[in-house]
């Protein structure tokens, strides 16, 4: 249940073929191209709140437009069901005191009148724990970060502090720990001494094919009816 937004719009075709020195047939292309709504959300374990954006894609010569504020946008779990509400400020449709629980199943569906209605679909991956290093421990470089596996996650997700970045490790499920050597995540960086957060996330199948699988259509993980 995600979306991804650059500086500009990325463009969709249904139909991708040869057309050789003919103007016609590249404007066939575009008259016969039907946008889709394209829905962007990712679901936070340690947000009470939560959000979906909507948008659309676009035809070649057609200008982007603004985001899509007039559609039902239904947030779903065995337990709720929210309509959330558009915010103009932050050009989202937001979900409130919704906690999202490990291993449940959530379904999101936003229709809106020209288009395809879109559903999608994830399991939240279960519970884990980190290991090592524990609340102010002193690493170096030589060591390992380890995790317990958490059922259903397909990807971790490690942020060392803001400028390192995020760092993707895909776990072997075969195993009962989670094995990240800081070695590879800090390569190219010097020895000294500095203090930073490790932020650790468990990912679902969505999230790891929409961003790191790239045997997958990266734009439509997930999701029915539309693109995200």
């Amino acid at each position: 249940m995600e979306r991804r937004r650059h500086g500009t719009r990325p463009l969709y075709f249904a139909v991708i073929f040869a057309c050789v020195g003919s103007i016609t047939c590249e404007r066939t292309a575009v008259e016969t191209y039907d946008p889709q709504l394209n829905v962007y959300s990712v679901l936070h374990s340690d947000h009470v709140s939560q959000s979906v954006i909507v948008d659309r894609t676009y035809r070649m010569d057609e200008p982007a437009g603004d985001f899509i504020d007039d559609a039902l946008v239904i947030l779903s779990s065995w337990s709720s069901v929210d309509t959330l509400s558009f915010d103009q400020g932050s050009n989202a449709y937001w979900a409130y005191n919704v906690v999202v629980q490990p291993l449940s199943e959530y379904s999101l569906t936003v229709a809106r009148d020209g288009f395809d209605t879109v559903h999608a679909h994830t399991t939240v991956p279960g519970p884990f724990a980190i290991i090592y290093p524990q609340h102010y421990d002193t690493v170096t470089f030589n060591d390992t970060i380890v995790l317990t596996i958490s059922d259903s996650a397909a990807v971790y997700g490690v942020s060392f502090g803001d400028e390192f970045g995020m760092f993707f490790e895909v776990p072997d499920t075969s195993d009962s720990l989670m094995l990240i050597p800081l070695a590879q995540v800090f390569s190219g960086w010097s020895p000294g001494n500095f203090f930073c957060r490790i932020w650790v996330a468990a990912c679902d199948s969505n999230f790891y094919h929409y961003y790191t699988a790239y045997d997958h259509d990266p734009e439509k993980t997930g999701v029915t009816g539309g693109v995200g």
